[in-house]
């Protein structure tokens, strides 16, 4: 029965069945009902969204906001509790709460928490967040768990790497004994509230690897002890920083005498920047530098690589110009292969780059299963007749 047409015969006659009553309080209990379903929808839609942007800021609080930059040269300039303590909170108590540590700098929670009725532990339905000192904080105050993970593992925030490299103002690269003179000093948090000082020589060309560094901002002291010179700079550590970011040194007085070129010959391979690396714990790709000691510069127009491993690449790159010298699936590239660059490409004297060549299957061509190649030893041959072994250290990042 239409309920407007019981409503306009009430006011025509003298009363309405009960039968009709009844109805009109059914319809009005349904209309009830799912008025109320839909409130509640989204109250729990509304409580959702609030709880994972407040899990977004317990994120930025442990392990900063990438989107912060310093004013000067861009680089990132927030890294929250971990990039001040060098370790993962306890618990959620310890962004609000000093537990005692000297390099603290919080509270590590935004203003718009309220953090003296502890709310910011709790999710929009008043359940306590659980976080146990991982990378996830998790929300289980609705009918599902809500997860808010922000790190594949702690080793992404924990244990990351930095390649460097030592020059004087000449860009002149020390000798072995001026690199024994060299000291590089870096000094990051230590977990527990105080401050790690590492020292490092570099190599015989210097080069210099500083590794298990937190992520944040960290001092480096480069000390060249016979002229009691240092440089003190910053050094920007992000999350999964491997050795493919380098920084560069460079003291402002000629130390470094010019090197002997009439012994030089070409390219040569820079001791321990091979890398292996790849997506799923893989290690089916290789990177390493080159540097030009010769006394003059070098132009290349290709390369062979020559390896005992039955393997064949995808990707040759040159440089960072990020366009790929080779690049092709069928087929591909393998050992004793020329690879003709796109375009001539020039090694400064004094210059390095980076060669990175990827993706090692065992077939040429067609869909084939991941090599690792982090074990393996390849002659290079560059078009200027330079030639050299690198020898993969097994190391896979």
């Amino acid at each position: 029965m239409n309920i407007e047409r019981i409503v306009n015969r009430a006011k025509g006659e003298k009363g309405i069945s009960l039968i009709e009553v009844a109805i009109i309080i059914v319809a009005v209990g349904i209309l009830a009902s799912l008025v109320l379903q839909s409130m509640s929808a989204l109250l729990k839609d509304a409580r959702q969204v609030e709880t994972e942007r407040e899990m977004d800021m317990l994120a930025k609080a442990i392990a900063g906001d990438p989107s912060i930059m310093a004013v000067a040269g861009g680089e990132r300039s927030e890294f929250g509790y971990v990039g001040d303590i060098g370790a993962l909170p306890p618990n959620l108590d310890a962004l609000v709460t000093n537990p005692g540590y000297s390099t603290w700098h919080g509270p590590y929670i935004p203003p718009s928490f309220n953090t003296a009725d502890n709310d910011f532990k709790k999710d929009a339905w008043g359940v306590d967040y659980t976080y146990t000192g991982g990378v996830t904080i998790t929300s289980t105050g609705s009918d599902s768990s809500i997860v808010k993970q922000f790190a594949e593992s702690s080793d992404d925030l924990l244990l990351n790497s930095i390649t460097g490299l030592i020059r004087d103002i000449n860009d002149s690269l020390p000798t072995p004994d001026d690199a024994a003179d060299i000291d590089v000093v870096i000094i990051y948090p230590d977990g527990t509230g105080g401050l790690d000082t590492n020292s490092y020589h570099p190599d015989d060309s210097g080069w210099f690897s500083l590794t298990s560094l937190p992520i944040g901002r960290h001092q480096v002291h480069v000390i060249y002890t016979p002229e009691v010179d240092t440089l003190t700079r910053y050094v920007t550590v992000v999350p999964r920083n491997g050795d493919d970011q380098l920084a560069r040194y460079n003291f402002d007085t000629s130390y470094f005498s010019q090197p002997d070129t009439s012994a030089c010959v070409g390219l040569t391979f820079v001791e321990g920047s091979d890398t292996a690396y790849g997506a799923g714990g893989y290690c089916h790709c290789v990177s390493f530098w080159l540097a030009n000691n010769s006394g003059a510069s070098i132009q290349i127009d290709w390369v062979v690589l020559e390896y005992s491993t039955t393997a064949y690449y995808q990707v040759f790159d040159y440089g960072a110009d990020g366009d790929y010298e080779f690049a092709g699936s069928s087929p591909r590239n393998g050992s004793s292969d020329t690879v003709t660059f796109t375009l001539t490409e020039t090694v400064a004297n004094g210059g390095t780059s980076k060669i990175e060549v990827e993706t090692f299957i065992d077939v040429e061509s067609g869909t084939g299963n991941k090599v690792d190649m982090s074990t393996t030893t390849f002659t290079v041959t560059f078009s200027d007749g330079s030639t050299f072994d690198v020898a993969m250290s097994g190391y896979c990042d």
